[in-house]
């Protein structure tokens, strides 16, 4: 894709979506003995779903981070990211494209026929390759020799990849090389202008050391007609609708009469638009800016920028799936309906998770429709709140919440990301210092309360899991495994049964314990990493790992599927309407 305002460009984006039609079909022009493409699957209507039964709730269309934008138009435009994730605009909705991969889409270039061609932001096992979805058909093309693709553009119907060595260009008999750089220098980005091909390379980046040497070439076919040499560090090329080409990283440079004309003050940008030098939209690690001045509030959300070659109509995108249309007036979000209610309505309570219930909080608990918790806001400004019935109290500063639970309205507990736990006892919150509980605790990761004098713990000292109890007076240390960190708690259905996540070297238990004994040990499938949350019901037991759902339902064995998404998901819920997943944040899907 090119940050430009070229002819081509509107948003075509794309989801992780690895199916789009039962017609949908995969071709496959990577060199024999290569993985196959994972089988395509049928799309849902409604909210985004995958393959795998799970469907985005908040935020919608979908919560993927989005890599790259690109586009002919209004009505043809298309975007590409996280989990394979493709979707396409067509003036009028978001719709999913057929990507056949999982692996993370870093680079889209939309060619003049609507032909999508995109190519992955890292190496792969699958190995390096380009992807070509149109009409509901999917082509893909390996580079056997290729290390990393750094950079994707086009003219008529034959892309233009830049990799790290090479530039080539796919022509009907394969890949041609049309650019190999100096021997002490990669490639770093490359896109086409007219008649002619840019190509900028950089020597290696040392840490403290010399800062990286960049030069930018200007190609006639495969001749080298223009050397310029930037002093500056650049990592990327734009090209703005007037056909002026520009480069930037640190700072914003345009070419000017062979050499590099500093255009900005701005510093750090990740993306540029515009008709033309005086016309121009710019993407920085804090907001948007047009001509250096801030437009909107500071926001990293944003990381990369199209738009058409008159400025009309633009796109960013970025974290989370952020989406965002230029008119040739405003900036406007993209705001698609949800499946909640509205927050706090007392007919929904006991329906969705209560971070969603209580509007969309990173953590939060609720005793009834009248009495309510929540931590929202960010990292280093959240504030705990609480609901009468009426209105919302601002009760305190904390560190965004990390897990929220309760019994009632005398016996609410708080684990933030920090090293403390709160308590509220009916009156006041009281503060438990994490370095005062026995045994040197170096993390605490989980907890389950059943009461005021019945509150558990668990985490470890940095080599052995540990396991504590509040008793309403003071702190016990009750179990310690070697070796291990435990992860998450639960409690069971019987006087003194608890369920623990055990995570060690080797990978990880799910263990019962009665009254503090370990009674059985069960091996989980695969690793032990990204354990998070845990639930044991009459219907069996459930637990995220990462990005994927562990069930073992009664009398059967470990199963394993996939969420589908790019998250490592931190909590679930089996509640009336489905089995929910929250990432800690406020991304949210549905099975």
């Amino acid at each position: 894709m090119r940050e430009s305002g070229s002819d081509q460009a509107d948003i075509l984006w794309v989801l992780l979506f690895v199916g789009l039609t039962a017609c949908s079909s995969v071709t496959d022009h990577r060199p024999p003995g290569s993985d196959a493409a994972p089988p395509t699957a049928e799309p849902n209507d409604g909210p985004w779903c995958t393959d795998h039964g799970f469907c985005w709730v908040v935020p919608r269309p979908q919560g993927n981070g989005l890599r790259d934008v690109d586009g002919l138009g209004p009505t043809e435009v298309v975007a590409v990211g996280d989990y394979g994730t493709s979707l396409r605009f067509d003036g009028g909705a978001w719709l999913p494209l057929l990507t056949g991969t999982t692996d993370a889409l870093g680079h889209v270039w939309v060619a003049p026929d609507g032909a999508a061609w995109m190519a992955p932001s890292s190496s792969h096992d699958s190995g390096v390759y380009l992807l070509r979805t149109h009409n509901g058909e999917v082509e893909r093309f390996g580079l056997p020799d290729a290390d990393l693709i750094v950079g994707l553009d086009g003219s008529g119907d034959q892309p233009l990849v830049a990799e790290r060595y090479a530039v080539y260009r796919l022509e009907a008999g394969g890949f041609r090389t049309i650019f190999t750089p100096p021997a002490d220098h990669t490639v770093v980005d490359a896109l086409v202008a007219g008649t002619s091909t840019w190509v900028l390379t950089a020597t290696p980046l040392i840490p403290d050391g010399p800062d990286p040497t960049t030069v930018l070439f200007r190609l006639s076919q495969e001749d080298v007609v223009e050397r310029i040499a930037d002093p500056a560090s650049t990592r990327h090329l734009a090209r703005l609708g007037d056909g002026t080409i520009v480069v930037f990283d640190r700072r914003l440079y345009r070419v000017e009469d062979g050499s590099l004309e500093e255009m900005s003050s701005l510093e750090r940008i990740s993306a540029v638009w515009g008709t033309s030098w005086d016309d121009l939209w710019v993407v920085t690690n804090d907001g948007t800016y047009h001509n250096e001045t801030r437009v909107g509030v500071e926001s990293r959300a944003h990381g990369h920028l199209w738009g058409t070659a008159d400025g009309s109509f633009g796109v960013r995108v970025g974290m989370r799936g952020a989406i965002s249309t230029w008119s040739g007036e405003t900036w406007r979000d993209l705001d698609e309906p949800t499946e909640l209610s509205s927050t706090l309505d007392p007919n929904s309570f006991g329906e969705l998770p209560t971070e969603l219930w209580a509007g969309e909080a990173s953590a939060a608990w609720a005793s009834s429709p009248n009495d309510v918790w929540r931590v929202t806001g960010a990292w280093d400004e959240a504030m705990l709140e609480h609901w009468d019935g009426q209105a919302w109290t601002r009760e305190r500063e904390v560190p965004q919440g990390g897990r929220m639970r309760g019994t009632g309205p005398d016996n609410v507990w708080l684990l933030p990301r920090a090293g403390f736990i709160l308590q509220f006892d009916g009156t006041a919150w009281v503060r438990h210092a994490q370095d005062a509980l026995p045994g040197n605790a170096w993390a605490v990761r989980d907890f389950c309360t059943q009461g005021p004098a019945d509150t558990h713990l668990v985490g470890s000292d940095g080599e052995n899991g540990m396991l504590w109890h509040w008793d309403g007076l003071e702190w016990s240390l009750e179990l310690t495994v070697e070796d291990s960190e435990l992860r998450s708690i639960y409690p069971g259905r019987r006087t003194g049964e608890l369920f623990v996540l055990s995570q060690h070297p080797d990978g990880a238990e799910l263990l019962r314990l009665q009254d503090y004994e370990i009674v059985e040990a069960s091996e989980l499938p695969g690793t032990g990493f990204y354990l998070r949350s845990l639930i044991v019901d009459d219907a069996g037991v459930r637990l995220l790992r990462g990005g994927q759902l562990l069930e073992r339902r009664n009398g059967s064995s470990w199963t394993l599927s996939d969420v589908g998404f790019d998250h490592r998901f931190a909590r679930i819920w089996e509640g009336p309407s489905g089995t929910w997943v929250h990432d800690g944040d406020v991304a949210t899907v549905r099975r």
